[in-house]
């Protein structure tokens, strides 16, 4: 059985090249919808932050479907710009659902916090924030990256 390395993935002169736990301002680089009736795959990679030397590693985040976990994938579209809040509000006072594009998110950007659960380290669970938000204004951002986007639809401003 043949494998070839795919070595934008894997760096085999540093195999440990996970991200540290910290904040930090992320490119999106895909939403996959692998598992439909589990959870929605994001895949990362971190543009600047709060730890040093953290800079072009990635991550993968899954977004579970639960009802329970709707908060988390509501704040993850607000975050990259492909929600609108005031949307989401007036659907649910009026009780029509409100769709989202996923798929919308790559190549767009947020802020997110890196916590470490037993040995992987993930998303805390409201840890993302749009990129311009008051309250990650400390965090270190890639100056170069922002407004730059690689994917969505650039016409759709979400507030």
């Amino acid at each position: 059985m043949s494998y070839e390395m795919p070595f934008e993935h894997f760096d085999p002169e540093n195999p440990d090249d996970r991200p540290v736990p910290g904040k930090y301002h992320v490119l999106i680089q895909s939403v996959d919808d692998a598992d439909p009736e589990k959870s929605i795959t994001v895949d990362y990679e971190i543009l600047a932050g709060s730890v040093p030397n953290q800079e072009g590693k990635t991550g993968r985040e899954y977004l579970s479907r639960s009802p329970k976990a709707a908060k988390r994938v509501a704040l993850f579209s607000v975050a990259t710009g492909i929600a609108d809040i005031k949307a989401m509000i007036e659907a649910k006072r009026n009780g029509t659902p409100y769709s989202l594009d996923l798929g919308k998110a790559e190549g767009r950007q947020c802020v997110v916090e890196l916590v470490k659960k037993d040995q992987y380290v993930n998303w805390s669970f409201q840890g993302v924030w749009p990129v311009d938000d008051e309250a990650v204004k400390d965090v270190p951002k890639n100056e170069g990256m922002i407004g730059q986007t690689g994917g969505g639809d650039d016409d759709e401003t979400p507030f």
